[in-house]
């Protein structure tokens, strides 16, 4: 590897007209202060020299100097990088990118996609953690130290890039498939650097609103457990007092009683368990009991608290995360967040700061996402796919029952029901559950009957949907021969070819249909998004937000409003068109409205 430090202007346009004249692509990276990009100070360049063993370092100084750059940018994680440079003065997005993370999710979704592990895993140089272990930061490393480190990122980005190009060609992964996802990690950089507009007067009303259910729960809660928590309070009582006491000290007379907490998962345990009896909830890795959200699930038919509490616990998380976590966030009104898209091994992309994909969107608190308001003489759009999921299931399956919810509108709760003899209410639990591909033993829990009479239901249910498990029957096979399953955007989803035992072959299948359907489906709603973002930004109308689960958002003008609306439905309609779904789709798109919500 050699690695060099431009000192002039001149040396560095003289590489990039090089690279102008006989490059396919050129390596970039940042070298900066922060991983917040809004906080981050510009050290320096690096980017890839004449060779695949050759790379360079400039100061940030010289940033303008890319502007004039003309061939393909190759970074890891682009969204970081250009954030950096557009905060710098420096708009990048003009010019074409590709991005080794996208890329190597592409290859292969069930691996870590951080620079980090996949150099150490290929290459098995650990330049990066010695130079942590060497230096606090950065800029307190000596210039040769920052020119090894920054430039050897660059080569092993160029191999990486070689290799997983390599990788998806080999694996018939269409080149169409590698633009739709740069076309929507750029729709969504778009939205993450502008920011979303936050009404903070009604995130503060929310917030009031959301501490006053709080309080109410605890102390309903407080009511439901009455002499179980006093209880469990004398105890730890007893024993801070047991810490402290001696004949003649003082000290354990002045301690206070200590107050039940319904937020504290072992005090929880504690007052299930021991004071209520109810079945002790093990977590299968730590072989501890547990009062976490799945086991509270597993009993909560079994006491009324149980529902209370995740009630409270559902109250607490929106409080941190929608209230306190957006507050904490804000800058100058508006809040950044960030959209991962290879967060999930389905395609599905995943939120953060905040997780917009937790916000509730049916119930009393769906109004909470009201907080986001778009600019003075905008609207909010929110368009939906309607039973997307059953849908897509019923493209691949041609399932005659699933055929007639679609073109009937017949109600699949109604038709599970009525296939397995049960109320209406559980028949929508085991739709859902189904869906995810449960065991005998889930089924027994939601029907209340025994292990045997569970199995008896799924047979039901596969007897009610032929055609679908027939499909699912095939999705099984495919998994068995060792092929990848490929959606209709041709995105592989790739399960190992040898299994330790049958419990995790078990645990595949359950899975392999479900991401089928799950990737379809957000690939479906991932191209309508950028579509509409392009499409409103051409002709002004106004942009895309970003998408959750199978809705996608956007801030258009109030002039163009209706314009808008029509287009935003068009648009999600015709990507059944351009995959030859086999069935109709169904768009729900709301009036303008003057925040986000239902």
């Amino acid at each position: 590897m050699r690695f060099k430090y431009l000192e002039t202007v001149d040396e560095i346009h003289d590489l990039i007209a090089w690279h102008n004249r006989h490059s396919d692509f050129v390596v970039l990276d940042f070298e900066t202060t922060s991983k917040n990009p809004r906080e981050a100070k510009l050290l320096d360049i690096q980017m890839s020299g004449r060779d695949e063993d050759e790379a360079v370092m400039f100061s940030g100084e010289h940033l303008l100097c890319l502007t004039v750059l003309e061939s393909l940018q190759v970074f890891h994680n682009f969204k970081y990088d250009w954030k950096v440079a557009a905060l710098h003065g420096v708009d990048l997005s003009d010019k074409p990118v590709r991005d080794t993370m996208l890329l190597h999710h592409l290859a292969d979704e069930n691996v870590e996609h951080g620079l980090d592990a996949i150099i150490q895993g290929a290459h098995g140089d650990d330049y990066k953690s010695r130079f942590w272990e060497t230096y606090a930061s950065y800029a307190d490393a000596p210039r040769d130290a920052q020119l090894d480190y920054g430039c050897r990122d660059i080569v092993y980005t160029r191999r990486l890039y070689g290799e997983v190009c390599r990788r998806l060609q080999a694996d018939g992964v269409p080149e169409a498939l590698v633009e739709h996802t740069h076309r929507l990690a750029l729709a969504l950089y778009r939205t993450e650097l502008a920011g979303i507009r936050v009404d903070l007067d009604y995130t503060i009303e929310m917030g009031s609103a959301l501490k006053a259910d709080i309080t109410r729960t605890e102390r309903e809660l407080r009511e439901m457990g009455g002499y179980h928590c006093e209880n469990l309070e004398l105890q730890a009582w007893a024993k801070e007092i047991e810490k402290v006491w001696t004949p003649k000290g003082k000290k354990w007379k002045t301690l206070p009683k200590p107050e039940f907490n319904f937020g504290a998962s072992g005090q929880v345990a504690a007052l299930l368990y021991d004071e209520l009896g109810l079945p002790e909830q093990v977590d299968k890795k730590t072989k501890r009991r547990t009062a976490d959200d799945k086991a509270l699930e597993a009993v909560e038919h079994r006491h009324p608290i149980v529902p209370k509490i995740r009630e409270l616990r559902k109250f607490s998380k929106m409080y941190g995360a929608f209230i306190e976590g957006v507050l904490g966030k804000v800058q100058a009104g508006r809040i950044y967040p960030s959209f991962n898209v290879n967060g999930t091994v389905t395609g599905r992309i995943s939120h953060s700061e905040p997780n917009m994909g937790q916000m509730p969107s049916k119930g009393d608190w769906a109004k909470i996402r009201g907080i986001f308001i778009p600019e003075a003489g905008n609207k909010v759009l929110t368009c939906d796919y309607g039973q997307l999921e059953v849908c897509i299931a019923a493209h691949f399956s041609m399932d005659e029952n699933l055929l007639r919810i679609i073109h009937e509108g017949a109600s699949q709760h109604d038709i599970t029901a009525q296939g397995l003899g049960i109320e209406r209410s559980k028949a929508k639990t085991v739709n859902f559950s189904m869906q995810y591909g449960c065991t005998e033993f889930k089924i027994a829990e939601i029907l209340g009957c025994s292990v045997p009479e569970g199995k008896d239901a799924i047979r039901k249910y596969w007897e009610t949907y032929a055609g679908l498990k027939r499909f699912v029957d095939w999705c099984h096979k495919e998994l068995e021969e060792g092929r990848p399953i490929a959606n209709p955007f041709g995105r592989l989803r790739r399960f190992p070819k040898e299994y330790q035992n049958r419990w995790e072959l078990e645990a595949a299948k359950r899975q392999v249909f479900s991401s089928l359907i799950q990737g379809t489906g957000a690939d479906m709603t991932s191209r309508a998004f950028y579509l509409i973002d392009s499409q409103l930004r051409e002709r002004g109308w106004g942009r895309g937000w970003f998408t959750v689960h199978d809705e996608c958002l956007a801030e258009v003008s109030a002039e163009h409003a209706e314009e808008a609306r029509e287009l935003l439905q068009a648009t999600m309609l015709g990507i059944g068109e351009e995959i030859e779904l086999r069935v109709p789709l169904k768009v729900e798109c709301s009036q303008p409205l003057d925040r986000w919500q239902k």
